[in-house]
């Protein structure tokens, strides 16, 4: 792919295969070399671009935010995500690029957590996340509406906000309970599960996969309740309740 894209030169096509070979790079965890792909793309979007923004711009600010964060380049990160917030806003929100923008703000609170910054930040930053929505609610923006619950959950329990980080995780479990995908749901349980451990509710936790377990009856949804079972089984041993475990 790398010598078409020499071959093709600069334009909108070798941006979507720099992209492209960037993502795939990504998900190997060749770190380096994605985020190389990432930067050229960007370099040949303000080529082609200049100082007219373009909504494709996101794609390779997302990345970059995302391998920049796993790089430990938190400033670099913080960077890239401010600025694909700044495009999504200028191009009136479409929708289309929200999940993108929903886990940039979930970066941007983890971001600011590891800079030290301040609880406040981060909430903020979490809030949002939750706040920018579709409408439509499915599995993924439930999932990671979830997980933005669970996060946010952390931030108040370190605050000693015993009140709110409660009440993140029950709003966390009103997104599971709409959730239709059995893995998707059993995975966001478990993390639901570990989320209320850490916030000193572990018996709650243990309630909510016992529920789950439950509901896996079928043969076809062994694998998810051996997930649920061996999350379940860590906190009842954790909790001293050896015999459930």
């Amino acid at each position: 792919m790398s010598s078409l894209i020499d071959e093709e030169g600069v334009s909108i096509k070798s941006i979507r295969w720099l992209n492209r070979l960037g993502e795939i790079l990504l998900e190997m965890r060749n770190l380096d070399k994605a985020y190389r792909c990432f930067q050229r793309a960007l370099s040949m979007e303000r080529l082609l671009y200049q100082t007219k923004p373009n909504m494709n711009t996101m794609t390779s600010l997302y990345f970059l935010g995302t391998t920049s964060f796993y790089l430990s380049m938190c400033r670099e990160s913080k960077f890239y995500f401010e600025s694909l917030v700044q495009l999504f806003e200028s191009f009136g929100r479409p929708s289309a690029r929200l999940m993108d923008v929903k886990k940039a703000f979930l970066y941007l609170a983890l971001v600011s957590q590891i800079l030290g910054n301040s609880a406040e930040e981060s909430v903020c930053y979490f809030e949002k996340g939750i706040k920018a929505t579709t409408g439509s609610r499915n599995d993924a923006e439930l999932k990671l509406d979830c997980l933005l619950y669970c996060y946010l959950a952390d931030t108040w329990h370190a605050q000693h906000n015993q009140e709110q980080a409660w009440k993140s995780a029950l709003e966390g479990k009103a997104c599971i309970r709409k959730i239709v995908r059995v893995q998707v749901r059993a995975q966001t349980t478990c993390h639901l599960a570990n989320t209320l451990a850490k916030i000193q509710k572990t018996n709650e936790g243990i309630e909510i996969l016992k529920e789950e377990v439950q509901e896996l009856t079928s043969q076809s949804q062994m694998k998810e309740k051996a997930l649920c079972l061996t999350k379940l089984g860590k906190l009842c041993f954790e909790q001293g309740l050896a015999s459930d475990a």
